[in-house]
Parts: C-alpha cells; sequence; structure tokens
C-alpha cells in the first residue's frame, strides 16, 4: 500500500528553496551555472554527413536579482542536454539557444554564456601516396552575451611542425665544411664520386625541428556565416604549409622532410603567416591566436601571439 504521507518528488507541494528563501547575503553575481557537463553533439563533418561526436559543455547565467537566492539551473541542464542532439552544432545554434536559455530564466539572468568543446575527427589524406588515417582536433565553439547582443566564437587547435632556420643554417654550414674538407683541394668532382660521399657522409641532420602547436579563436561579426570548424582547420594547415600527418609511407615521409626544409620558420614567423591568413576573412570582427614551438634543443618552448589588426591599433 502506498505511503500517502512520504515526499512525492514530482508533487506541485515539493519545496522549492531556490525561489521560496532569500540568501543570507543579499548580491549580483556574474555567472552562476555548470562547467563540464557531458551531452553527445551532432557535428557537420566535410562529407556533410551528421555524426554524433562526444563533448562537454560549460553553461552559466547572471544572477541579476540581488534577493534571489539561486537560478533555475536545473533548466539550463535540461536544455543543454535535449537541444545539442537536435541539431547540427554550429555557432548561429548555440546563439539561439543562449536566448531561450535565459528567457527560461524568469527574469533572473540578463546574460549568459554557453561553451562546447570536442574533438573533431577529420580524415587526412598522406600527401603523396594518398593513405589515409583519422586524426582528432580540439575545438571550441562559445557564445556569450544577452538576448539582443552576443559574441560568438570558435576555437581550434592545430599541430604541425617547424624547423628553425638557425638550426638549418648551421647543419648546411657543417655540410658544406666537410664537403670542402674532402674535396676542397679538387678541381672537378664526377657526379658518382658526389653520390659515393653522400652514401658515406650523408646530410648533417637539423636537430632543431620540432612539434609545433597553433591554438587560434577567431569571433564572427555574423554567427550565420561562421564556418564549418574543419574549414578553419584547413586555411590554417594550408597557410602554415607543414601540418602534422596521419598515415604514413616512406615517400610521405620524404616529402614531408621536402616541405619542412622549404618552409624554414621561427615561431614569430609561424605567428604572422596565421594572422596575414585570417585577415583576409571579412568574417571575422577579432581574432586570437597563439602558436607554441616545443623545442627540440631547449627545455622551454618559443612561444608568439597575435591579435587581429583593428582600427585605431
Amino acid at each position: 500500500m502506498e505511503d500517502l504521507t512520504a515526499p512525492q518528488i514530482n508533487s506541485p507541494t515539493a519545496p522549492d528553496i531556490a525561489t521560496s528563501s532569500r540568501p543570507k547575503v543579499a548580491g549580483r553575481l556574474d555567472w552562476v551555472g555548470m562547467e563540464k557537463i557531458s551531452t553527445p553533439v551532432r557535428l557537420r563533418l566535410p562529407s556533410q554527413e551528421l555524426v554524433v561526436i562526444p563533448a562537454t559543455v560549460d553553461v552559466g547565467v547572471s544572477l541579476d536579482q540581488a534577493q534571489a537566492r539561486g537560478i533555475h539551473m536545473s533548466r539550463l541542464f535540461a536544455a543543454v542536454q535535449e537541444r545539442l542532439m537536435g541539431e547540427g552544432l554550429s555557432l548561429s545554434g548555440l546563439k539561439r539557444l543562449l536566448v531561450d536559455l535565459l528567457r527560461g530564466q524568469e527574469g533572473l539572468s540578463q546574460t549568459g554564456r554557453l561553451k562546447v568543446s570536442l574533438e573533431v575527427p577529420l580524415k587526412q589524406a598522406a600527401l603523396v601516396s594518398g593513405k589515409e588515417g583519422w586524426r582528432q582536433y580540439p575545438v571550441a565553439l562559445e557564445v556569450e552575451g544577452s538576448e539582443d547582443r552576443s559574441e560568438c566564437r570558435m576555437t581550434v587547435e592545430v599541430l604541425y611542425s617547424s624547423t628553425c632556420p638557425c638550426s638549418a643554417a648551421l647543419a648546411e654550414s657543417s655540410f658544406r665544411d666537410e664537403f670542402m674538407q674532402a674535396f676542397g683541394n679538387r678541381p672537378s668532382l664526377t657526379p658518382l664520386e658526389f653520390e659515393h660521399w653522400l652514401i658515406e657522409n650523408g646530410w648533417v641532420a637539423t636537430p632543431h625541428a620540432q612539434r609545433s602547436r597553433a591554438e587560434v579563436t577567431v569571433q564572427m561579426a555574423n554567427s550565420e556565416f561562421a564556418p564549418e570548424p574543419w574549414q578553419l582547420i584547413e586555411v590554417i594547415e594550408a597557410a602554415l604549409g607543414t601540418p602534422v600527418q596521419a598515415a604514413v609511407k616512406r615517400v610521405d615521409e620524404q616529402e614531408f622532410a621536402r616541405r619542412n626544409a622549404e618552409n624554414l620558420m621561427f615561431c614569430e614567423d609561424a605567428a604572422r603567416i596565421i594572422k596575414a591568413e585570417l585577415e583576409k576573412d571579412g568574417r571575422f570582427s577579432d581574432f586570437w591566436l597563439t602558436v607554441e614551438h616545443q623545442e627540440s634543443l631547449h627545455a622551454h618552448n618559443a612561444v608568439a601571439r597575435a591579435r587581429k589588426t583593428l582600427a585605431g591599433n
């Protein structure tokens, strides 16, 4: 027999402390919400296929009513769980969701923030052989603001290879010195002799080549025209010229070495290359970038940062 005296979870008389009580200390709060909510999202790949990807979500709103005990946090959680699986992930979709989240707070909140973090799987073809492999790219989409005005940002992370120009010059100088020591007193040299010398001695290695990382955040002038995450990734990789590879054969590794030799760069060079490429895109009202060359010579990293050239700066 049912115990009618037991608390009923779904009963309309169940107490709601957040709305029925007052805080001990009144005051406005800038942000109240949740971080790292686990949820699947639908993401559009270059093939135009919508796939389900695991993601984490940070969501929160301001608490502008000084006497209110708290926000309707469960409404934020429920909306995130339901809406992010209903359509393909996009900045314009997050912007609409943020408006609905604020309206669901019944006047408690004027501003909010919604951030979705995930890893985008992209299939990559090798440079020469065409052999394919998958790469995972960290991506974050973020919307922040009010119902009337909000900022929309996209952040991507790209890994690439960088060879230090100083290191390459030193290696070339060492190779030249060894060659002159072997043949400096000779007026001429046959191709066969030179080939044999190369086989015996080989090129001096370029020791200061490293895996490098670029983190780029772009802010949209209009979220409706925002690129897909993979499109922004492709722009950055093409500009740098030496993105890290997935599956490769020897011929691909050889081509990768050739590209590195032709594309020597300091961290300053990499930052300027990316900045110049992003400056061309009128969709970005602002952007921020950081490049980090994880040095093989030193125990520290070389870092450069840049921002969009804004009027008056």
